[in-house]
């Protein structure tokens, strides 16, 4: 479920469920509305629920805790890249973009035969695989390219 956290003055009396205390009406409250959209299989409901300012900073300070700052988790490549080597592989990861979009593009046209389809789609992932080559060389290939690469 995706939540969506808003602070509002609370209409009717509640209970917190962090606390276990009534929140008061015509007080502070935090509203957290969490989202199910559902699917065929599961059909769900959404979730409404107040908490005490406090409560929710207490909570989020607790989970916070528990999942302690780790300065090592950082996104991108672990090597210091030159500017020039950096201006390349931000070159190549656009590159990499349009081209998976094109795919998309293609593949989703039904006014293009199968054949056409097919051959336009064989020389996009050679176009793609010459770009992984290349980005290999230049901090190395993303993590989330090979998770695709491996799944199809």
């Amino acid at each position: 479920m995706i939540p969506n956290v808003c602070f509002q003055w609370c209409k009717k009396s509640s209970e917190c469920p962090e606390c276990k205390q009534l929140i008061e009406v015509a007080t502070p409250c935090i509203m957290v509305f969490y989202w199910n959209k559902g699917n065929e299989d599961k059909r769900s409901y959404n979730v409404k629920k107040f908490y005490h300012p406090n409560c929710w900073i207490a909570q989020g300070m607790v989970y916070l805790m528990m999942n302690p700052y780790n300065p090592g988790e950082q996104r991108g490549p672990r090597v210091e890249l030159t500017p020039e080597d950096r201006r390349k592989r931000q070159l190549l990861l656009r590159r990499y973009g349009t081209l998976q979009y094109r795919k998309r593009q293609y593949g989703n046209n039904p006014t293009i035969g199968l054949l056409e389809k097919t051959l336009i789609e064989l020389h996009l992932d050679a176009m793609i695989a010459s770009v992984i080559l290349e980005i290999s060389q230049v901090g190395g290939i993303p993590k989330r390219w090979l998770q695709k690469l491996i799944s199809t």
